[in-house]
């Protein structure tokens, strides 16, 4: 059912090929960082602070791919690094 789709999908690859590099390098760095993240920091710190990128991702995606409800989005965006503050300022509540 896709074999005849694939030859037209491999002759855009070729105009495409730097974007699709530049895609696979910074994947794979958002790989490594995450992995170093994890491993020099305890759980709870890094997941906080992954929480922080959601804002720059709400940010981009209205900018590239327009979606719509930009202001709900960053305020959930917002409401989730609000947590993510919170974790990092009071690490541990219960001394």
């Amino acid at each position: 059912m896709l074999r005849g789709q694939l030859r037209p999908q491999a002759e855009n690859l070729g105009p495409n090929l730097p974007t699709l590099a530049a895609l696979t390098l910074t994947t794979g760095l958002m790989q490594l960082t995450s992995l170093l993240t994890f491993e020099r920091l305890l759980v709870g710190y890094s997941l906080a602070l992954f929480q922080l990128s959601s804002l720059l991702s709400v940010l981009l995606g209205h900018h590239f791919f327009q979606e719509q409800h930009l202001r709900r989005r960053l305020l959930g965006a917002g409401i989730m690094s609000a947590g993510a503050t919170l974790i990092i300022v009071f690490p541990n509540p219960t001394r």
